[in-house]
């Protein structure tokens, strides 16, 4: 995954209710349910009863088997859009060895190790925030990656700015190179990142 260039200016849109939520965050591993993240659930639920009805109905004048293949079919499209919703809103726990204030450090110098432009949260020096490149050559669609510190873990969320958008996230990736990094430099103990903190 791309950051932005140092020199292009862009400032992430930071999401007004994470510091309320970041104790909620750290005790379910993902966000709060909010009716953003529930519309596209609440709209493929809607559109396979619809469909399921209409179903029933053409089934009871005993059509063929091309109805069973469009029950089939919207049933794999809610699944799929409910998985893909509830994927955006989780959070994977990379285990750590630290305290927090030297799992700040660790990631701090993890994301530099990798040139990466990371926005600090003003509010919240445990939680960290890389926003890629656009990645959609008609909109403005950025994959977002979260980062929160904690005690002996760090969390790694990945969203897009588009609900729509059906790519490939990079936090599992993400989440294995910081895993290696931790593991590196775990030898070296907690005192590398409290000296460097200092």
């Amino acid at each position: 995954m791309k950051a932005l260039p140092q020199n292009s200016g862009s400032q992430p849109e930071w999401d007004s209710n994470l510091i309320k939520d970041l104790s909620f965050i750290k005790k379910n591993l993902r966000y709060p349910i909010s009716k953003r993240q529930l519309l596209p659930g609440m709209l493929a639920v809607m559109s396979l009863t619809t469909v399921c009805l209409l179903v029933t109905l053409t089934l009871a004048k005993k059509h063929g088997p091309f109805d069973f293949l469009l029950v089939g079919l919207l049933l794999l499209t809610f699944f799929i859009t409910s998985r893909r919703t509830y994927e955006s809103l989780r959070f994977i726990s990379v285990p750590t060895p630290f305290v927090l204030i030297e799992n700040i450090k660790a990631l701090h110098d993890f994301l530099e190790s990798q040139h990466l432009v990371v926005f600090h949260h003003p509010e919240a020096p445990e939680v960290f925030q890389i926003i890629s490149k656009n990645i959609d050559a008609f909109k403005d669609v950025r994959e977002i990656l979260v980062f929160i510190a904690d005690d002996n873990r760090i969390l790694i969320n990945s969203h897009f700015t588009s609900v729509t958008q059906n790519m490939t996230k990079h936090h599992k990736q993400m989440g294995k190179m910081l895993t290696d990094y931790i593991k590196a430099h775990e030898a070296a103990g907690p005192s590398q990142f409290r000296q460097k903190i200092k």
